[in-house]
């Protein structure tokens, strides 16, 4: 449509500028639409064989159902009272039995970020008549006089958003959390899910790369193609060591994160946060099954220096590496192509079933790399509430208004950035 209306404005000698500028956003939209969708080749004539149907972890399932009556429940929101102890175990358990959860539903995230950013959670618990658990829904409040005032479930992380038996229950966990949030003057809740919800505006940036890993080591070489073994191939001429450890590894980790971070423009989290991630997501689960765990793998150069990093967390049956980072002096070692390859192979030999490379936004460099370990996007999709005829929220290192305070950070020293630093991302979810 636009493309003949191009046509006609031509012919008729008429500024076409606008024309042109809704064409590009169109074009756009289609190729993020085709790189989520890629639509298969069609079956030869007489193959018999089936097509492998692609796999997910559990908590990219389908949304709550919605033909369900109104079920009668309470809202409780939690505190760090003398009942804590008791809904911890409780609301761990309902994580634990319900598919769609995912670690950061697990309530040490509750401890871990109050304590790490010093941020305000609000944790709400849905209880039926006979006591039990019917939905949760973890959230925390951020506050900034750069940013705004805002609620997030779940900031830092990938994933949150309520999880209830019913649809009915996980509306009914939003409006209490809206009500709190008109209480406390809050600019805005966003919830990070896997679905769209109803009458929610949402913002489809991001997508998560999943990888359905392979059996053994070998048909995952087989599987990555000829141009991704070359990568790793000449990076194992290099004399590369790889460790996989925990807290005895973190001034390693740390030492390339903060520096990778530096170079992007991008403030740091502070080590004890990490610090806090490893400490309490390996501790032994309290009885509620599907204890998680903490990783850190880092690459050694041949005289020992550490070059590149990365963290992964566990969970069920999926692994998920939030942050990884390599020195710019390593490309050229390939240390990259190196760590990535004995994170899948440590994976495979973990016996996980999945494993996610985390979000990126469509068609980008990192969305590319993920995309040639055999990684398949999965939409993701950040609903929000807004207040009155609020527009939604744009807090992204990506807005054009922090160039110049990007520009500025990548020429501090890396020192002064782990001093900095801290204070400043843990506005920035």
């Amino acid at each position: 449509r636009i493309s003949g209306l191009i046509g006609v404005a031509k012919k008729k000698q008429q500024d076409c500028t606008e024309l042109i500028a809704e064409m590009q956003q169109v074009s756009t939209q289609i190729k993020r639409l085709q790189a989520l969708k890629e639509t298969p080749d069609k079956p030869k004539k007489n193959e018999n064989a089936a097509k492998k149907t692609e796999k997910f972890p559990s908590h990219f399932n389908n949304p709550t159902p919605k033909n369900r009556s109104l079920r009668s429940c309470r809202i409780i929101q939690l505190t760090n009272g003398p009942d804590d102890e008791q809904w911890r175990q409780l609301w761990n358990e309902y994580v634990c039995n319900h598919p769609r959860c995912s670690v950061y539903h697990r309530y040490e995230f509750k401890t871990i970020i109050q304590q790490s950013f010093q941020q305000t959670p609000h944790y709400l618990l849905a209880v039926n008549n006979q006591g039990m658990v019917v939905g949760i829904l973890p959230s925390v409040q951020l506050t900034s006089h750069i940013f705004g005032n805002f609620i997030i479930s779940m900031p830092y992380f990938n994933y949150g958003g309520p999880i209830a038996d019913h649809a009915d229950i996980e509306e009914q966990l939003i409006q209490a959390l809206i009500i709190k949030a008109n209480e406390l003057g809050i600019e805005h809740i966003e919830l990070r899910e896997t679905h769209s919800r109803d009458n929610y505006p949402v913002r489809i940036d991001k997508a998560a790369m999943i990888l359905d890993l392979p059996d053994s080591q070998q048909a995952l070489w087989q599987k990555i193609g000829s141009k991704v073994r070359a990568q790793v191939k000449k990076a194992k001429r290099h004399q590369l060591e790889i460790r996989i450890g925990k807290q005895e590894l973190l001034n390693d980790f740390y030492h390339v994160f903060a520096k990778n971070m530096r170079d992007l423009g991008t403030p740091v989290y502070s080590k004890q946060f990490f610090l806090a991630l490893l400490d309490t997501l390996n501790t032994k689960s309290n009885g509620s099954g599907n204890a998680t765990k903490a990783d850190l793998i880092v690459a050694y150069d041949h005289v020992g220096s550490a070059i590149s990093v990365g963290f992964l967390i566990s969970y069920k049956d999926s692994v998920e590496i939030p942050w990884a980072s390599t020195l710019r002096s390593a490309n050229k070692l390939n240390a990259n192509m190196f760590l990535y390859w004995h994170v899948l192979s440590h994976c495979i030999d973990q016996k996980m079933a999945f494993f996610d490379f985390g979000r990126s936004s469509i068609d980008t460099g990192t969305f590319k790399f993920k995309k040639q370990w055999g990684a398949k996007p999965q939409q993701l999709f950040w609903n929000y509430w807004l207040p009155g005829d609020s527009a939604l929220p744009g807090i992204t290192t990506n807005n054009p208004k922090y160039d110049i305070a990007i520009k500025i950070w990548r020429r501090l020293p890396v020192w002064l950035t782990k001093i900095l630093g801290p204070s400043i991302v843990k506005n920035i979810p």
